[in-house]
């Protein structure tokens, strides 16, 4: 997610109304989804003590398993009575954390009365072979049809991040993805548990060779999950890449679950007046392997399809309620082969995508599902984008707009391409003044969209075409210095839209959404907030150089997986960094803005948890629970920065500077520019620019801090005593010893030591430190008396406290 939130909300909503529209009578009508959709049990076997063991989970039954009937020749619906338990135990260190944050316990064993079981393995041969026939169990047809209310159940107003995955506009349509494996028998069986336990009466285990979490962008197939919106424990507890994998070293990021691989997207769009969408997208993709006929789309439910061709011949499709599990899917006529193009057109309309906000202001939410799309931010592709919309508006969308808007008495029409592949596209729309300028240096162009006039909630406290040009100066300098740092991005354009929201932004290729109060000043901020406004201060220095940081940071290299988005927030936040040590007169600003990373990383909430107990940064998404709600946002963004610092730091050197760094740097982004880099990836870039004194284990490599710092959560203490005494010939003596503590007996670090002269910290040299222990015994002659001796005088090492004594 590429965005930069505060707890601050205004909302603006504007409700548009139209007619239902009328959809393809092959809706819905696929034969077997029909069957899959209505399945009634029919059939029920006995079974005791039976074992069935799905990756590391381990269900133990007595009782009574019911079937439902065959279809594509296999039974796919299950529905289990009686006594049951699951056991579900992982030797990873991360997951055991996650686990026991969550339940109190580093395993879980939970009871439980009643299952839902989809599959498309052999449980059902496994249950038949173990078990004896006999008589269905009333209670099974009600267990079925209350876990397919709560599945088809799509939440308005998610109550929970988790509610908002499984309930929200991206939830799953089981019985889809069922249908899905049965017409492709090259697939690996899935299994998916619904369980009404004793103690938990939501509890959700998925084993999917696809992918058991698609909400997250993860390849890993096994889940266990915890629904219970509110409740303390409501969370992912378990989510991992099969068992066998992890032992055979083959785990990766960088797997592909995907045989579509999207090409081109060629749209047709046109907005009303009355803020309709009424939409024609062309998708061209390739098969990347042979056998698929069910193809999952984002899309938000509430825009409907109303037709699907494929070679001009309407073809059947999936889309249930906009209130249900509406997710969209197409189903292809006949399997696809590998290597093979192929071309749908896809009909749509729908109000929900641009809501006013007043005053010619409107906020275009659905960004990334806006358009049907097999896979934003992970399937790059090529855009050719047509809007039509009212004249006294102006329309602003990724790629670069071809020839001039095209303006007659029945609106305008303006055209965008992209000649790079783009991770996602997007638009902004309202009644703007534009500003713009060309940066002869980096050959780019930057161009403004301000509000003609505020929205009404900040009438008389805002003034965007005043601010306009503020925002454009320091989207320029942040080119410049980004460019200089990371190398250039080849998009030759920027595109700067302000948006009626107040606390957050996000950055599209070549399109950066800003929030209405980056369009204000200090003054009318104080006016609107209060001594709040001091807070936010924070947020609105950092906010235009960090999204535009995403242009590199997201968009020319985006993320393999939730495990590896703090690459991509990390990254932006240290680009942040690197703004305000370069635009300030003194290093007041970039010394607060790593001070505000070590606070947010650090401190606890009022459940006794830092955001740094709850779990390592490669976790994520994950990090975010009911008792730890602000962790994914105080843990991902600043301790992702933080990694990057302290990676700046060692690499420092007083001969060149940030040369070796920024070889690295630009070096991650020429190998990886239009693909997802991984954290193994980025520390295979890291490892080739090391310097010498990096390899602590004198093995070439970097384990040592990746382990400590983006896959674990020790967090160390230091403290130095030393003393400046005449030496012998002359010049001064330093006598020094430092001490690390707080940490386990194989944590190890490079502690910087400084000397102070006047207002200049210059660096003297780094200690390598095994363990709580200390290092004694350092002399050092030294030319010239310094005012001060110091550690991590840049804040070169993430640590509790680092404390000096002379």
């Amino acid at each position: 997610m590429r965005c930069r939130i505060l707890l601050v909300f205004f909302s603006f909503l504007a409700v548009g109304f139209a007619a239902k529209p009328e959809v393809s009578a092959l809706a819905n009508s696929h034969e077997s989804y029909r069957a899959l959709r209505d399945l009634a049990l029919e059939e029920s076997f006995d079974v005791s003590e039976l074992e069935l063991r799905r990756d590391v989970g381990l269900f133990r039954l007595t009782g009574k398993i019911a079937f439902g009937p065959a279809v594509e020749g296999r039974v796919a619906l299950g529905v289990f009575t009686g006594r049951g338990q699951l056991i579900l135990e992982s030797g990873l260190p991360h997951e055991q954390q996650i686990i026991l944050l969550h339940s109190g316990e580093s395993s879980v064993q939970e009871e439980f009365g009643a299952a839902v079981l989809w599959f498309t393995d052999d449980t059902y041969d496994q249950v038949r072979e173990s078990g004896t026939a006999g008589s269905l169990d009333p209670k099974a047809t009600g267990e079925l049809e209350r876990v397919r209310s709560r599945l088809r159940e799509r939440r308005e107003r998610p109550r929970s991040s988790l509610e908002a995955m499984l309930q929200g506009e991206d939830m799953d349509n089981i019985e889809a993805f069922v249908l899905a494996d049965l017409l492709n028998p090259a697939r690996r069986g899935a299994f998916n548990a619904y369980l009404h336990g004793n103690k938990r009466d939501d509890l959700r285990f998925f084993m999917r060779p696809r992918g058991a979490m698609r909400q997250y962008t993860s390849p890993e197939e096994t889940a266990l999950v915890r629904f219970h919106p509110q409740h303390d424990d409501e969370g992912v507890w378990y989510l991992s890449h099969l068992d066998s994998e992890t032992a055979a070293g083959t785990a990766s990021s960088h797997e592909v679950k995907e045989q579509i691989d999207a090409t081109h997207y060629v749209m047709d769009v046109t907005i009303g007046g009355n803020k309709h969408l009424d939409a024609t997208a062309r998708v061209s993709f390739q098969a990347t392997e042979s056998g698929e006929r069910v193809l999952a789309f984002g899309l938000l439910p509430d825009l409907r399809v109303t037709s699907v061709k494929q070679d001009g011949q309407e073809i059947a499709y999936i889309q249930e309620s906009e209130r249900e599990d509406g997710s969209f899917f197409v189903i292809l006529p006949e399997a696809v082969e590998k290597g093979k193009d192929y071309e749908l057109e896809i009909a749509y309309v729908g109000d929900e995508v641009i809501r006013g906000a007043g005053n010619g202001n409107f906020s275009v939410s659905a960004r990334s599902s806006w358009y049907p799309n097999l896979g934003a931010f992970k399937d790059p592709a090529t855009f050719d984008l047509t809007f039509r919309y009212p004249k006294r508006f102006t329309l602003v969308s990724v790629g670069k707009r071809v020839g001039e808007v095209e303006s007659s008495k029945e609106g305008n029409v303006s055209r965008w391409r992209s000649e790079q592949p783009l991770t996602v596209a997007g638009f902004n729309y309202g009644e703007y003044n534009s500003q713009e300028l060309h940066d002869d240096k980096l050959d780019y162009h930057i161009i403004s969209y301000s509000a003609n006039r505020p929205p009404p909630a900040l009438a008389g406290r805002s003034s965007p075409k005043k601010m306009a040009g503020r925002i454009m100066t320091e989207s320029r300098v942040s080119m410049q210095i980004f460019s200089h740092y990371f190398g250039p991005l080849e998009y030759g354009r920027l595109a700067l839209t302000q948006q009626p929201e107040f606390s957050f932004g996000q950055s599209w290729p070549t399109l950066v959404y800003l929030p209405a109060s980056a369009y204000m000043d200090a003054t009318q901020r104080f006016q609107l907030m209060g001594s709040a406004a001091f807070d936010f201060a924070d947020f609105i220095r950092e906010i235009t150089p960090h999204e535009v940081a995403h242009q590199w940071w997201g968009h020319a290299v985006s993320w393999a997986s939730y495990h590896d988005q703090w690459l991509s927030e990390g990254l932006a936040d240290f680009s942040a960094a690197l703004f305000l040590q370069a635009t300030r007169k003194t290093p007041d600003d970039y010394h607060e803005h790593i001070r505000h990373w070590r606070d947010s990383i650090l401190e606890k909430n009022r459940f006794g948890f830092s955001p740094n107990d709850v779990g390592p940064l490669w976790m994520g998404l994950r990090l975010r629970t009911p008792k730890t709600s602000s962790a994914y946002r105080k843990l991902v963004y600043p301790k992702g920065g933080y990694v990057i610092h302290m990676l700046r730091q060692m690499m420092y050197s007083r001969d060149d500077g940030d040369a070796r760094f920024i070889a690295m740097m630009k070096d991650f982004v020429q190998t990886h520019r239009y693909q997802a880099a991984s954290t193994e990836s980025f520390q295979k870039v890291v490892e080739k620019h090391m310097a010498p004194n990096m390899d602590l284990d004198e093995d070439g490599g970097m384990d040592w801090f990746f382990e400590q710092f983006v896959y674990g959560t020790d967090v160390p203490s230091y403290e130095l005593e030393y003393d400046l005494s005449p030496a012998d010939g002359g010049g001064t003596l330093l006598t020094a010893k430092i001490t690390q503590s707080g940490v386990r007996d194989d944590f190890k670090m490079l502690v910087p030591l400084y000397l102070r002269y006047g207002d200049r910290a210059q660096i003297l040299g780094s200690a390598a430190i095994l363990g709580s222990n200390t290092v004694e015994g350092i002399q050092v002659k030294l030319a010239e008396k310094p005012d001060e001796v110091l550690l991590c005088a840049n804040h070169d090492i993430l640590a509790h406290k680092v404390e000096t004594k002379k």
